[in-house]
């Protein structure tokens, strides 16, 4: 994933300092168990989606890739919260159409059961 050590270091930085902006400039006050959440969430989607959301984008050069993952931090809790909201068949369905390239719709339409409203 990083080539030299100061490659790390920047990551690391960028997203702790993307998470401190974001608890600064929160509104409304977090327990102890969503802060701890937001920031797990905040590491993971940056550690892991770094790559694949840096060469999905077409970013070149190690300062674009410390971007993207402070991008990351901020908006992982966001993206994590969304899937869990919707619901098991409606995740599984999101996460199919990010990772195939379909449409998300098509996927909505085939997740849902007989049960389900439309």
């Amino acid at each position: 994933m990083f080539q030299t050590t100061e490659q790390t270091v920047k990551f690391w930085i960028a997203v702790s300092l993307a998470l401190l902006a974001k608890f600064l400039l929160t509104e409304k006050p977090l327990s102890n168990k969503q802060k701890l959440a937001s920031i797990v969430s905040g590491i993971l989607a940056s550690l892991f989606g770094t790559e694949y959301a840096a060469g999905y984008f077409e970013v070149v050069g190690a300062n674009g890739f410390v971007l993207v993952a402070a991008v990351l931090a901020i908006t992982g809790e966001h993206f994590v919260r969304a899937l869990i909201t919707m619901g098991p068949k409606m995740a599984e369905a999101a996460i199919n159409a990010w990772l195939t390239g379909k449409k998300f719709i098509q996927f909505v339409n085939t997740a849902r059961g007989p049960d389900d409203e439309k």
